[in-house]
């Protein structure tokens, strides 16, 4: 139950289905988060700087389904759900999906490798941080030694307006990544189905918790437990 097995077309289908969906609603979340930032950036054009509450939500929000998104297309990993992953099966191909799947192109795979980079380096908090900030900002053993009886936690009221028109503009090329991507994930799906297809929004007025189930399921199985 860890891995998803591939037996049959359908199986294919519906992997790539669910990864089609996936990545159509979180890039609708970036461009919402995208449109509160223009419109802060376009209300005080002259402003200098951006409280922190505010900057510190927006980029939280956008970094959080950032990692998804690097996660469900770069992913690498054993037991993740993966479009890199799966789109190495489908070059492959089994003999019964019927279909030849070519190679991305360049674009598609640099952006594939830069998703997998950003995933692997977002999991972690890298001592390169650490490493890098003693270099630039100079600190040595003997700036280590002199303040050692205290540790400082920086507060900010405001951040540099810089911060914000620095997030956009990487909003932005996340979500021009990722279209280049949906496109071909897209085509992927059409020569599957050998079917064009729409993507159906279905509307509800409550989301239930029942559906919670399905990842209790899933990280008990991750973890061994029985389900």
């Amino acid at each position: 139950m860890k891995a998803y097995k591939f037996k049959n077309k359908e199986d294919y289908i519906f992997y790539l289905s669910e990864i089609v969906s996936d990545t159509a609603k979180y890039k609708e979340k970036l461009l919402r988060y995208l449109g509160e930032i223009e419109h802060i950036l376009e209300s005080k054009p002259n402003a200098e700087m951006v409280e922190t509450v505010f900057y510190e939500a927006i980029s939280d929000k956008i970094n959080a389904n950032f990692l998804y998104i690097f996660n469900l297309l770069g992913d690498e990993s054993k037991y993740s759900v993966s479009y890199r992953k799966f789109r190495k099966l489908l070059v492959r191909g089994d003999i019964f999906l019927n279909t030849k799947f070519e190679q991305l192109t360049n674009e598609e795979a640099r952006i594939s490798n830069e998703f997998n980079q950003y995933r692997n380096w977002g999991l972690h908090i890298p001592e390169s941080l650490l490493t890098n900030k003693r270099k630039i900002l100079g600190i040595d053993s003997g700036n280590v030694n002199k303040y050692k009886n205290s540790v400082h936690l920086e507060v900010y009221e405001f951040f540099d307006i810089k911060y914000l028109k620095a997030l956009k503009d990487e909003t932005e090329s996340v979500i021009e990544s990722i279209e280049i991507l949906e496109k071909r994930m897209q085509e992927d799906y059409s020569k599957l189905t050998e079917t064009e297809y729409s993507l159906c929004l279905e509307r509800f007025k409550v989301k239930p918790y029942e559906i919670m189930s399905i990842v209790e399921a899933s990280l008990n199985t991750q973890m061994g437990k029985n389900t």
